[in-house]
């Protein structure tokens, strides 16, 4: 039964973990926001392993998508996790 334990416990904190490019996504995300460049309307909901973003845009239409992608590009180029 202990082993069970520890092998679950294991495997929950293995599961938390971010993998490096999820870490630099999140880094790049926070380096727009705290520039004021993300929309309080756009909530990034998770990224993936492979670093992905996938966003929640909560407002009718597309205003403010170009200046989030053109923040999140810049950002990746020079953002280190």
């Amino acid at each position: 039964m202990a082993l069970a334990t520890l092998c679950l416990l294991a495997g929950c904190v293995t599961a938390t973990e971010q993998t490096p490019a999820q870490k630099h996504a999140y880094a790049v995300y926070e380096a727009c926001r705290a520039e004021g460049r993300i929309p309080s309307g756009f909530l990034l909901d998770r990224v993936t392993p492979e670093g992905r973003m996938h966003w929640t845009v909560q407002q009718a239409g597309t205003a403010g998508l170009t200046e989030v992608d053109a923040c999140i590009k810049e950002k990746w180029r020079v953002v280190k996790p």
